[in-house]
């Protein structure tokens, strides 16, 4: 049985546990907070490595998300508040966890007392976690200019073509495209970039058709890539890996 941690947001409980050192959420109590009634329905959205089923006691097995579930969840809501509960997570409820870096349980402290060679042990998983501790607090400290784009992202509720994104990081939509393709995301078909297989059916984009007018005049249609919400935080989380932010938050370093 995982050891709960609860936070209050608005009045209602936010159950987390801590697995690995890493944060997990029950999801129910998330897609309460967000007005998302179908939860099995929310949990099939996500990526198999953002989701898992945790014992939490009493209530028994539950549907748990990790950030980039919860992050995932989140952009799905229509609620005007979820904005607000992503900085709260982001403000208050991940600096809380990764400061303390483990739950003491009460099995924890009867174990302690009667078993002074269980004292190192734990003593030994507390320095582990306090040096990955000094790693997670330059994440942490990363979060407010990544909230920056985000806004921007959340405040969009459509798609959007490669260059709207591209000029986000001040490139043109040719750079962008080449960048994409260097990187694996995406090789050109018939006038348009598509996915490779790895990244396909995750939600990342869609295919619209737009009226375009041939050189010789002719009026003509073809299909165009653009980016979903959910496509944008992936690559806007793939870019920060190689180095490569938003111009938004170029400004600030």
């Amino acid at each position: 049985m995982q050891q709960l941690e609860i936070f209050k947001y608005q009045e209602k409980n936010i159950r987390t546990v801590l697995i690995n050192n890493e944060p997990w959420f029950v999801a129910k109590d998330v897609c309460n907070v967000l007005g998302i009634k179908n939860i099995t329905q929310a949990m099939s959205r996500l990526d198999s490595d953002e989701r898992s089923m945790s014992n939490i006691g009493r209530q028994g097995n539950a549907n748990i998300v990790n950030e980039s579930g919860l992050y995932a969840i989140i952009l799905r809501s229509d609620k005007e508040e979820a904005k607000e509960f992503r900085k709260w997570v982001t403000s208050e409820v991940l600096p809380t966890i990764r400061k303390k870096g483990m739950f003491l349980t009460v099995e924890m402290v009867e174990k302690t007392i009667t078993d002074p060679g269980y004292v190192l042990g734990v003593l030994q998983a507390y320095s582990d976690a306090r040096n990955e501790i000094t790693i997670k607090d330059q994440i942490i400290g990363e979060l407010q200019p990544k909230s920056d784009y985000l806004d921007v992202i959340l405040q969009s509720q459509s798609s959007m073509p490669i260059t709207q994104i591209a000029k986000d990081y001040g490139k043109t939509a040719i750079e962008m495209n080449q960048l994409l393709h260097d990187l694996k995301v995406q090789f050109k078909v018939n006038e348009q970039w598509v996915l490779y297989q790895f990244h396909q059916a995750k939600g990342y984009t869609r295919s619209v058709t737009v009226s375009i007018v041939r050189g010789d005049g002719r009026p003509d249609t073809k299909l165009n890539t653009q980016w979903t919400q959910r496509g944008r935080v992936f690559l806007y989380n793939l870019l920060k890996e190689h180095n490569i932010l938003p111009l938004i938050e170029k400004r600030r370093t």
